[in-house]
């Protein structure tokens, strides 16, 4: 870790040396390859959520493979179609909207495409955004209307059950000590590589802090896990970590995300935008974690609440009645509960079969209309001043197809029931109510291939900052191949076997010599493996939204640890001082403060966050009214303020900030910066000081 190191005592110069300091190289955004060129998901999504409906509703009866006559001979159905063009020749022009005939057709420029009308303003536009990015399109093959439901693509990997493994046999048995590390050290010794030396005491200390808890260790807690850094002593953390309530508080933030929480509904006409008790299925989600209930009834109390016998599960309800609304259209909000259900839980991308069978993983469109008459046979009881809950309708929904995802062309009749991949052919229709109890169960059976996969990896992202595979919520096909795949399974089976419990999983994977690993960078590491896949070193993370404003309250020697109730307002003064997951979260106008620092869009499941690296980062931490709050507090904390001298009270703020003392040079150097004289800025050199404390890389990251 750096520590700080300026050479002037100017405060200008302090404030640019925490900027430098605080300032890292952006991580570059997730790709998949598709053809020639990688894509980024958000491009890929785009061109799935944007360009895909539009194309199969309005243009492939004339321009697709399954067209009786191909108009013009132009496929818009593949990759390759729509690069080579028609009768008329090459039909877009990537990166320049305005040259492609594609977009002057649109437009009823040179011709008028759809003939059947103009497609929107805004799908219109979409295109031409589409066009600017490059034309994503995740389509590939002569044939993109094939189903994916060959054989080849139900042996997947993920459609297996997983296999509990023996941990392979190593070279270095001194250093695997837990089959976790077992399997890691047989990687790298596959690859020529050694794993690094153990995490020194503050390092170790500090990570496995923010990441139970979210919040960083006292500068005592430091100081006596330095004295004694024994794996005794490191047990007791973790238990004691595991016990503590801010456990389920930084866990369940973690959950929220792949919920989509919000305490409004998003933009609605004419109604409350508020879910005044959205704040209840938060609070649940924090106490199923702090009491580590199994986690396939955690799954099945969130989409089957009403129908489990436990009434105190009845807000866990909110894991499908808090997304957004819509404008009520009942036919995208059970999209969206289609999506947090499959992406959230299962790892797969159902509601891209919404139109089509699915391109690449054997989903027919069939199953996903199967999905959607279970939650088309679900209703919401409106009871006052209570959770928004769901129940069974009185009259269910006998699902049919919707013909390229129009209700308005009724196809099939189908039933309610899993999906045929995970199932098997021979699935029996869902028998009870709206089927949402048994879809629960299958979900949470241990015969399902995907969940606890979908879980462990989950776990094991948070904790090294990426999953065993890097796509979290996609384990279908077009996702990469499991790291350790061993591994993957070997965990998935321990967490079934041993009842689901996510603790369980957490002490076992905290206490390998893989978790426990030095961050620093090694050359043969580096150029053997970049990205660190194969687990030579721990992966350095700065501290997420959640994470850093809790840290500048602790520091500050305010942080409220009240647990529960109502959503509080956290970006406009007066500053409230309670942990960050209590905030409020407004669908429609998330403050730049989220924003700024990558939370989750609350719009839809968010697999893992966007990590940036931007100035308005620095300049929100050197500007914001809510961070010189927190440092003038620091500044004025009794341990600062009673120190016998100035170089005690530059000590004191370090041990605040940064849980140690400063060196002499350090030292040093505040010392100099607070007798310079007097300072052009508007606020108190010990403020300044303590705000510059607040902005150091080696207070924002974790090692």
């Amino acid at each position: 870790m750096n520590r700080i190191s300026v050479g002037s005592a100017s405060g200008f110069v302090w404030l640019l040396a925490a900027l430098w300091s605080l300032a890292g190289a952006a991580d570059e955004p997730l790709a998949v390859e598709s053809g020639a060129r990688a894509w980024s998901l958000e491009e890929l999504d785009f061109f799935e959520k944007r360009i895909r409906p539009v194309l199969a509703e309005r243009c492939y009866s004339c321009h697709s493979s399954t067209a009786k006559i191909v108009q013009a001979n132009l496929k818009l159905d593949t990759v390759a179609g729509i690069k080579a063009g028609g009768d008329s020749g090459p039909v877009v022009a990537e990166g320049k909207p305005a040259e492609s005939l594609l977009i002057q057709a649109i437009r009823w420029e040179s011709l008028e495409m759809p003939p059947d009308g103009k497609l929107p303003d805004a799908a219109i536009a979409d295109f031409e955004r589409w066009l600017e990015m490059g034309a994503p399109d995740p389509r590939i093959g002569d044939n993109s209307l094939a189903s994916a439901s060959s054989g080849e693509a139900a042996d997947h990997w993920a459609f297996r059950p997983p296999v509990a493994h023996a941990p392979p046999e190593v070279k270095d048995a001194t250093w695997a000590t837990r089959a976790i590390d077992r399997f890691v050290l047989a990687a790298l010794e596959q690859h020529g590589l050694t794993p690094s030396p153990p995490a020194g005491p503050r390092a170790l200390l500090r990570r496995v802090h923010y990441d139970l808890t979210g919040l960083p260790p006292t500068a005592e807690q430091l100081t006596d896990f330095e004295r004694d850094p024994g794996d005794e002593a490191y047990r007791r953390v973790v238990e004691s970590l595991l016990a503590s309530p801010q456990f389920g508080e930084r866990w369940a933030r973690y959950w929220l995300d792949l919920a989509r929480y919000a305490d409004t509904k998003g933009y609605v006409f004419q109604e409350d935008r508020s879910y005044p008790k959205a704040y209840t299925y938060r609070d649940w989600v924090i106490r199923a974690f702090n009491e580590d209930l199994p986690y396939d009834r955690f799954v099945i109390a969130q989409i089957a609440a009403d129908q489990i016998g436990d009434a105190s599960a009845a807000p866990a309800a909110g894991f499908l009645t808090l997304g957004r609304r819509f404008l009520n259209n009942v036919q995208e909000v059970i999209d969206d509960r289609i999506d947090v259900v499959s992406r959230g839980l299962l790892g797969l991308s159902v509601s891209c079969a919404r139109c089509h069978d699915h391109k690449y993983d054997p989903i027919p469109t069939a199953d996903y209309y199967s999905l959607y008459g279970v939650f088309a046979s679900s209703r919401e009881p409106k009871e006052p001043d209570a959770p928004l809950l769901l129940a069974d309708a009185d009259q269910l929904v006998s699902p049919v197809v919707f013909v390229r995802g129009n209700p308005a062309s009724r196809g099939p009749q189908v039933p309610r029931q899993f999906l045929v991949v995970l199932a098997g052919p021979d699935r029996k229709p869902f028998a009870r109510g709206s089927g949402r109890l048994e879809l629960a169960e299958a979900i949470a059976s241990e015969s399902n291939p995907l969940t606890a996969r979908v879980w462990v990896n989950r776990v094991w992202g948070y904790l090294f900052g990426q999953g065993l595979v890097t796509t979290p919520s996609d384990l279908g096909t077009r996702s990469d191949p499991p790291s350790h795949p061993e591994l993957l399974d070997d965990l998935a089976c321990r967490l079934m076997r041993e009842g689901w419990s996510t603790k369980r999983l957490i002490r076992e994977i905290v206490h390998s010599r893989t978790y426990r690993q030095a961050s620093d960078d090694r050359q043969a590491g580096r150029t053997v493996d970049p990205e660190n896949r194969l687990l030579w070193r721990a992966n350095r993370r700065r501290l997420d939204l959640e994470s850093l404003r809790d840290s500048l309250l602790a520091a500050a020697g305010r942080l409220d640890l009240t647990l529960g109730g109502p959503s509080i307002q956290i970006t406009e003064p007066p500053f409230a001082t309670r942990r960050s997951v209590y905030g409020s979260i407004d669908r429609q106008n998330l403050p730049g403060f989220f924003r700024t620092f990558d939370f989750a869009s609350p719009d839809a499941h968010t697999p893992r966050r966007p990590l940036t690296t931007v100035p308005q980062q620095a300049l929100y931490l050197m500007n914001s009214p809510f961070v010189i709050e927190q440092a003038t507090h620091l500044a004025n904390r009794p341990e600062v303020q009673q120190a016998t001298d100035d170089p005690q009270r530059v000590a004191a703020l370090f041990r605040a900030t940064l849980g140690r003392g400063p060196t002499d040079d350090e030292t040093s150097f505040a010392l100099a910066y607070l007798t310079c004289g007097p300072q052009p800025e508007p606020l108190a050199p010990w403020i300044q000081l303590a705000q510059v404390l607040m902005m150091t890389n080696e207070f924002a990251y974790v090692d």
